[in-house]
């Protein structure tokens, strides 16, 4: 939690599943609200976890679209994972888990840095409105 995390589409997911986690929940229970987070469910966001994060790439992006769109586009390695989310993954598939999400981190810092220019916009209205760069455009 003391180090700048950036994600991407974090705020909406990723935040309050390590909030979760840091709360304490075990891996049971942090699923559910993975569950949760995706059917939108209202009472499934830590209010505290929003800003656990330094930014997110996706909410400063002026140009809003998945990160895999972002992989297409940008011509970079592209990769599903091709397994159900509902389901405990068999331990035999746990390598390709870890490449898919070490893919997911590489990608996110080429969209980072292909974004710059949305960055350092979002970086001055934080300071306009003397808020950080993790608060929400709107």
């Amino acid at each position: 939690m003391n180090k700048k995390l950036i994600g991407f589409n974090c705020r909406r997911y990723d935040n309050h599943v390590i909030y979760a986690r840091y709360l304490g929940y075990n891996n049971d229970q942090i699923y559910r609200l993975s569950q949760r987070i995706i059917g939108g469910s209202q009472n499934a966001m830590f209010g505290n976890a929003y800003d656990i994060s330094y930014t997110d790439v996706y909410d400063f992006a002026a140009k809003k679209q998945s990160l895999k769109k972002w992989e297409i586009e940008l011509d970079i390695h592209h990769q599903e994972m091709g397994i159900p989310w509902d389901k405990p993954v068999p331990e035999q598939r746990w390598k390709e888990v870890i490449q898919y999400c070490s893919n997911d981190v590489i990608a996110t810092e080429a969209v980072f840095n292909f974004l710059a220019g949305d960055f350092q916009a979002r970086k001055i209205l934080a300071e306009i409105a003397g808020m950080n760069v993790n608060a929400t455009t709107n």
